[in-house]
């Protein structure tokens, strides 16, 4: 088995130095073959620095990516990753020791699949707020908290692991390639690439496979554990709403009025009421702010 670690990056130099070192501890057989391909994506801080600090310890290859975005970050590293499996994982991110093993325990199992993908369980780098605590199964999306259970089972289109910790065989990502609309650019949260990917292979006959084994810990520092972080996850989550509804009869101004009455909810209630009032209509107002910007979106590319 030989597997190619995919690791897109911009600007968490520090954060990624963590990921590496827990690459850097990974267990698994010594005639298994691997490498990492780690893509800087315009970062500006010491991210080129920190890579070259791991390449005498792991068969590690930096490669750039100039266009900002996810997606295209995560295209160029197809085209830079030689083993018979792409591992996804993020810049963020503590992996198991035996979390290479996991991935290829199962897919020995499972000749048939195509993508395979395990947990991904938060670590807060901080005192978490009592308002994030008490709505965690709200909120949990924002920072990609992913659990289904102990058993492995086929995926379905509502049960898909999350970009930070998923896999792909190469054969088959070359053919499926990620839609470069879609995926974080700079301090834009839209998402929803990595699922986009897996219910395109499944729509064309491919099966994928939860591996319960293969975990990861996803780094939560301070200044995501914010009002303003959750805010931005839900305009995103507006935005691909917004942009897969094109039917809606609903304007950008009518999406706007009610982003703004939303704003004034969360404003008078949010001293007088429990959190999971005043942060309902907070969440509302993100996401009909993003629905907003798509209905713009759409509009513009009409014209």
């Amino acid at each position: 088995m030989k597997f190619s670690v995919a690791i897109c990056t911009w600007n968490r130099a520090e954060l990624l130095r963590r990921t590496l070192i827990s690459l850097s501890r990974l267990r698994m057989p010594t005639d298994w073959h691997w490498q990492i391909v780690v893509v800087d994506n315009n970062s500006t801080d010491r991210t080129a620095d920190v890579v070259r600090e791991f390449e005498s310890q792991m068969p590690l290859r930096l490669v750039s990516e100039p266009r900002q975005g996810l997606s295209f970050a995560r295209n160029r590293a197809i085209e830079n990753c030689t083993g018979q499996v792409i591992v996804w994982t993020d810049d963020d991110v503590e992996v198991a020791p035996a979390w290479l093993v996991a991935y290829g325990e199962l897919i020995d199992r499972t000749p048939e699949g195509s993508f395979w993908g395990g947990p991904i369980r938060p670590k807060f780098l901080g005192p978490r707020p009592t308002w994030l605590m008490k709505n965690w199964d709200v909120c949990q999306g924002c920072f990609a908290a992913r659990e289904l259970g102990q058993d492995s089972f086929e995926c379905t289109a509502d049960r898909l692991p999350y970009g930070a910790n998923f896999a792909v065989r190469t054969s088959v990502q070359h053919k499926f390639l990620f839609d470069e609309r879609l995926g974080r650019k700079g301090n834009s949260l839209v998402g929803d690439e990595e699922l986009d990917l897996m219910r395109r292979l499944m729509a064309a006959g491919h099966r994928g496979f939860w591996v319960p084994g293969a975990t990861v810990e996803h780094l939560i520092p301070p200044q995501r554990m914010t009002l303003d972080f959750v805010r931005r996850y839900f305009i995103g989550q507006g935005w691909r709403l917004g942009s897969s509804t094109q039917s809606s009869s609903r304007t950008a101004r009518l999406f706007r009025r009610e982003a703004f009455v939303q704003r004034w909810l969360f404003r008078l209630r949010y001293r007088f009421t429990k959190s999971p009032t005043w942060l309902a209509h907070w969440i509302r107002a993100a996401l009909a702010e993003g629905q907003s910007q798509a209905v713009l979106d759409r509009e513009s590319q009409r014209e």
